[in-house]
């Protein structure tokens, strides 16, 4: 089972083939993103060139460069 849960963000999908010093993951909030254990909790949308960073009850866009308000549900 590839999916994980983190207890303020809630379920993420895992890309199997990844390690955990570099991992790929999805949401439905985000997409596919990549972290790591040196950038979490901020994340990267190679797609949309996006950096996230996630706080308890939502997440700061930089491409918006705003606060959105979210409860992580899957």
């Amino acid at each position: 089972n590839a999916w994980i849960f983190h207890t303020e963000f809630g379920w993420f999908y895992t890309d199997v083939t990844t390690s955990f010093e570099s991992v790929w993951l999805w949401s439905e909030t985000f997409g596919w993103v990549w972290t790591n254990k040196d950038y979490f909790p901020y994340l990267y949308n190679s797609y949309t060139s996006t950096w996230f960073y996630l706080t308890k009850g939502g997440y700061y866009d930089f491409n918006l460069d705003q606060w959105v308000a979210s409860d992580f549900s899957i």
